[in-house]
């Protein structure tokens, strides 16, 4: 059986072990074997995240921020993924992006950019 219909893959991986092989799969690393995407973005449900929700809460706040500061002062757990805990898109986690968050929940400041 080919787990990846219409696309070349001649050796079937499948990480996630969803049945989906890896080249076809909307969230390669995460088992998704329905792979749902309601937004349409290509990237499937359970890999969407929220730039600036380190906490993936569902909701950019305060509790962002305090996440942030227990990650990188506090030997906190890292976000999950990493990435929507870099608001700035700098490539890395930084103090910077705690005040990209202060900025944009206070000041209206520019949408977190991962």
């Amino acid at each position: 059986c080919d787990n990846c219909p219409g696309t070349f893959n001649p050796d079937q991986s499948d990480v996630d072990a969803d049945d989906v092989g890896d080249l076809c799969d909307n969230c390669p690393d995460d088992y998704n074997p329905g792979q749902e995407d309601s937004n349409g973005n290509d990237v499937g449900d359970v890999c969407d995240y929220i730039c600036g929700d380190a906490n993936a809460s569902g909701n950019i706040n305060i509790l962002d921020i305090n996440y942030l500061i227990a990650y990188l002062y506090r030997s906190g757990p890292p976000p999950d993924p990493l990435v929507s805990g870099d608001a700035d898109a700098s490539g890395s986690i930084n103090i910077l992006d705690i005040n990209y968050l202060i900025a944009y929940i206070y000041r209206s400041g520019p949408v977190p950019d991962c």
